[in-house]
């Protein structure tokens, strides 16, 4: 509950939605074992199996949405819990007579989560600092405790095991808490090397719509290279620019062409995928950065983002703004080098597209040739 407290404070003095998170798994935790323990005096499976052991796959959903928030702030949706949420509730309402079942599939989801959470931390390239190592090894330690338990309770509930689990389980729950509380006082630590990091991130971000800038850009591009050196991998590089951003900045104003540069970054980073690489290159230029994405695939995202920017309303003082884009991109299959040639190459299929009248997206072709996709005039 005192951890729970001082991650509250965290929030409300600095605002990080992640600490918000944080602090309610803490509370909801101690709830979760304050109602678990009521088994003694009560025999109510509703309450002492069904939700208890929802509240503990809560605890760890809001501990997984605290990373997310710290790692990728703008993919944060807490939506996407909401069918795994809605399993688990009715997995634990048909398992309420069996509390073995409850038991183990409240384990299963809870281990899930945790590696869901060592992906989500040691993947990141944001998340290098020492505490975040720690936390990795924690919150795997955690997970192999879990997947242990797992085991337990099923070889229990066949008969596997030759005695009682009574006296290992109690054992297993110490570490629960144990492991809990570890992972819990390094959430601060998180925040305190941040401020670090936030620093020497400055450089590689753009201020205004805080998705890379061109520099943040090509440290991904070095970043990416290391990791597929020597190896065969897609690679598909967009060009995108605002049509006639002059025009919204003349007849709108400057305000509400820096809400456009905003609105269009949320809206691609939404579209894209966690691993892609968005970046604002310079005025109202963004480049994209796609690992592992063949070209049929790259019309397709192409097309996705051209469409959704064309059909979603911009709204700035209440007057409705057209914002069209223009889309240039090309994918390579082998091995490469030199990001700044896709990106020249990239934006010949960009200066192409606005040359054919806006609004549509064109690949570029290595032979020099600018061949429309079957979908770009809209």
């Amino acid at each position: 509950m005192m951890i729970g407290g001082f991650l509250f404070a965290l929030y409300w003095m600095k605002h990080q939605k992640s600490f918000l998170y944080w602090s309610l798994s803490c509370w909801l935790f101690a709830a979760a074992e304050l109602t678990a323990s009521l088994r003694v005096f009560i025999d109510f499976a509703v309450v002492t199996v069904a939700i208890a052991d929802f509240m503990i796959i809560l605890v760890n959903v809001l501990v997984v949405q605290g990373i997310r928030c710290y790692v990728q702030p703008q993919k944060a949706h807490f939506k996407m819990f909401a069918p795994l949420l809605l399993i688990s509730a009715l997995a634990l309402a048909g398992s309420l007579h069996v509390p073995d079942l409850a038991q183990f599939i409240t384990t299963i989801i809870v281990c899930g989560l945790l590696f869901y959470s060592v992906n989500l931390l040691g993947g990141n390239h944001q998340a290098t600092n020492q505490p975040s190592k720690i936390l990795v090894a924690l919150l795997s330690i955690h997970g192999l405790v879990m997947l242990l338990q797992a085991s337990i309770i099923a070889l229990h509930s066949f008969n596997v095991l030759a005695q009682s689990t009574s006296n290992v389980m109690p054992v297993i729950l110490l570490i629960h808490i144990m492991l809990a509380t570890c992972t819990a006082l390094f959430f601060p630590l998180l925040f305190f090397m941040r401020n670090e990091d936030h620093l020497v991130g400055l450089a590689s971000y753009d201020p205004l719509t805080g998705v890379f800038n061109r520099r943040g850009f090509f440290d991904q591009w070095q970043i990416l290279s290391k990791r597929t050196h020597d190896k065969s991998c897609h690679l598909s590089v967009m060009m995108i620019d605002i049509d006639h951003f002059k025009h919204v900045n003349d007849k709108y104003g400057h305000e509400a062409g820096d809400a456009a540069l905003k609105w269009l970054a949320d809206l691609l980073a939404h579209e894209l995928r966690e691993n892609d690489v968005l970046a604002r290159m310079g005025g109202e230029e963004f480049a994209v950065m796609l690992p592992g994405c063949e070209s049929s695939q790259a019309e397709i995202v192409a097309e996705r983002l051209r469409n959704c920017i064309f059909k979603t309303r911009f709204v700035y003082l209440n007057q409705v703004i057209p914002i069209t884009i223009s889309l240039g991109f090309i994918t390579e299959d082998q091995p490469i080098t030199d990001i700044k040639g896709l990106l020249v190459q990239a934006d010949k299929g960009l200066y192409k597209a606005k040359d054919l009248g806006r609004n549509r997206a064109m690949r570029y072709h290595s032979g020099l040739d600018h061949t429309p996709t079957t979908w770009t005039t809209t």
